[in-house]
């Protein structure tokens, strides 16, 4: 049977916060507000050469406009992870 996961205990499942808007340098700061804001590029840009490689990539389904792959899509497209790379929790 899967476990359940009280709602009283959080569990901490990555290793990375995720910066505030004033810790971004300026032209990553940019690049996520041409995004909506979205938080899955807020977490890439902590290494910000990884950030403009993904939306320069995958800008044409995630664009801020709203005409493109709705906000749900994106967040499962930014959650896939290749089976070649481990993902597990924090220790």
């Amino acid at each position: 049977m899967a476990e359940v996961v009280s709602d009283n205990h959080q569990r901490r499942i990555y290793r990375l916060g995720v910066p505030d808007d004033d810790a971004l340098a300026g032209e990553t700061a940019r690049l996520i507000a041409r995004q909506g804001g979205d938080n899955g590029i807020r977490a890439l840009s902590l290494n910000a050469a990884t950030a403009r490689r993904f939306t320069r990539y995958f800008e044409h389904l995630s664009s801020a406009d709203g005409n493109n792959l709705p906000l749900a899509g994106r967040v499962i497209a930014a959650g896939v992870v290749p089976d070649d790379k481990y993902c597990g929790p924090a220790a």
